[in-house]
């Protein structure tokens, strides 16, 4: 791949790893309620998840997509369902003093790293950087190298909004804002979803 186009992803991987959407307001409120250390294992499994799905797809999956159209809608459908739900255990996530249980389950290296074959925007930016980044790549070698550096720009990118989550909850401790929070959250993921399921 040619410098300038290396330069045009590392903009594309920067724009779209810090921009809100589903994984990012996922590591927000975990970050919020459980603090960086423990939301840390997440931003990694969702970093970890997307460069190992773009090989996948960049080494020749997304010929399925090409003979099998009715791949994207299944996906984008039990993606949204899986985004709503955990919209749903979010929003039912009480006060900073509550263990919430049910969401910390929720969260995690692998959960991460599997919730990336079934976000909706995931594949979205995933078919636009291989459709425009790697179409005339032969070597595995070089596909893994955008992977990787798609995984080097994304993950300060992602870990930016578990820092800001971790920083919030010290003014979210005051009285029921935790809740308002988490309420909050829980609709913004849902929401998030409108502009994926137009597409």
């Amino acid at each position: 791949m040619e410098l300038g186009l290396y330069f045009a992803f590392i903009l594309y991987a920067f724009v779209t790893s810090i921009t809100p959407g589903p994984n990012n307001l996922l590591v927000l409120s975990s970050g919020v309620n459980f603090g960086l250390k423990k939301t840390i294992p997440l931003v990694i499994g969702i970093c970890f998840g997307f460069s190992i799905m773009f090989i996948v797809v960049a080494l020749g999956v997304n010929q399925v997509f090409i003979r099998f159209p009715i791949v994207i809608p299944v996906l984008k459908v039990c993606g949204s369902l899986y985004i709503l739900y955990l919209a749903y255990l979010i929003a039912q996530a009480g006060s900073i003093k509550n263990d919430n249980k049910i969401m910390l389950k929720s969260l995690g290296f692998w959960k991460g790293a599997i919730y990336q074959w079934i976000n909706p925007k995931a594949w979205i930016v995933l078919m636009g950087a291989v459709t425009s980044y790697t179409y005339n790549m032969t070597e595995i070698i070089e596909i893994i190298s955008i992977a990787a550096l798609y995984m080097i720009v994304g993950f300060p990118c992602v870990l930016l909004w578990a820092v800001l989550g971790d920083k919030l909850a010290q003014f979210l401790i005051i009285g029921n804002r935790m809740q308002i929070f988490n309420r909050s959250m829980g609709l913004l993921l849902a929401l998030s979803l409108i502009p994926i399921i137009m597409m």
